[in-house]
């Protein structure tokens, strides 16, 4: 016994000196590739530097993935893509600093990107703008908070939540009209949506007007909708998450109800409108938004199954399937 134990060990420590020899070589050449490039700067050292960079995290990265339950190709992708990118600019401009351990530092990097993904996955679990609708009883049923032990799988309940979330501030992104001002939905983006994507606002608070009107000062509302924009675009790592045309076309018309000439785009905000009045406009606006939102979820039998296997039968979403909502 006291022999096998030995050559276990003896094996254990064989297969760690192995490891760490290969990890030595492969930063060797890393590192021979990393100098070459800072001195040609050529497309084909950079790819071969990429190549050697992704062989030797690419496993690191997958792991984390999957320890989250968040690995797809798409997310695989989304980090090693990221990381090159920020290597690359590392590379430009401090090409003259030489890195001694290039291989580590850049490792440093795609370790960094992968826990930021999980970090915002972990933030839309947590986050999802909480819903609240009116049932047939007349109750207010709440959509914000999914029983996640009611999910038996990982993947599925995070892209279920990533995709109401989305779903959501698609919808009020794109719901401008006539009877729905851009003014309006701005109230809904910063009173309800932006506090808890920023994590301003406990999970349990559905609205903060105070905040919306501190956070917006003596912004104007072109200066609004570009940091709005870059939340959500930030939050969702998406650029497309930006407002609609018909949102757009509001802000170059002229101030409603006023004698000036100046677009709407132009005011400041908080100038012309109270606490009060943002807290009236998310409430409504959040209500129409609902509206438009429910007809997408219902209409998505993919999403609408794993909802399903989240949400307990009193749940809102059964009544969204059934049309039960008003």
């Amino acid at each position: 016994m006291e022999a096998k134990k030995s050559r276990e060990q003896a094996a254990n420590i064989e297969a760690l000196l192995k490891d760490s020899d290969e990890k030595n070589s492969k930063s060797s050449i890393i590192q021979e590739a990393y100098l070459k490039y800072c001195e040609t700067m050529s497309e084909s050292d950079l790819s071969e530097l990429f190549r050697l960079l992704d062989s030797y995290s690419q496993g690191y990265v997958r792991r984390q993935l999957h320890e989250k339950g968040l690995y797809s190709q798409d997310t695989e992708y989304d980090v090693m893509t990221d990381a090159k990118l920020e290597v690359w600019n590392h590379i430009r401009k401090n090409r003259s600093e030489k890195k001694e351990n290039f291989a580590n530092y850049a490792f440093g990097i795609y370790r960094n990107k992968v826990n930021d993904l999980i970090r915002k996955a972990s933030r839309s679990r947590k986050r999802m703008p909480t819903s609240s609708l009116t049932g047939e009883d007349g109750e207010d049923i709440d959509v914000g908070v999914v029983e996640e032990q009611r999910f038996s799988d990982n993947n599925d309940r995070i892209s279920a939540m990533e995709k109401l979330v989305r779903i959501y501030c698609e919808t009020f992104l794109n719901l401008a009209s006539a009877t729905r001002p851009a003014s309006a939905l701005l109230a809904l983006c910063y009173a309800r949506a932006l506090p808890h994507m920023l994590e301003e606002i406990p999970d349990n608070k559905a609205t903060s007007a105070k905040w919306a009107y501190e956070r917006m000062g003596d912004k104007s509302v072109y200066s609004l909708r570009s940091e709005s924009e870059g939340i959500l675009t930030e939050w969702f790592c998406d650029r497309t998450m930006v407002w609609g045309e018909s949102f757009l076309s509001q802000l170059s018309e002229p101030i409603p109800g006023s004698e000036k000439s100046a677009p709407l785009g132009e005011e400041m905000y908080t100038e012309r409108y109270s606490k009060e009045r943002i807290e009236d406009w998310a409430d409504s606006m959040h209500k129409a938004t609902m509206r438009e939102a429910v007809k997408v979820v219902s209409s998505n039998k993919e999403l609408m199954e794993t909802i399903r296997e989240g949400y307990s039968s009193r749940d809102v979403l059964q009544k969204f399937r059934k049309g039960e909502t008003r």
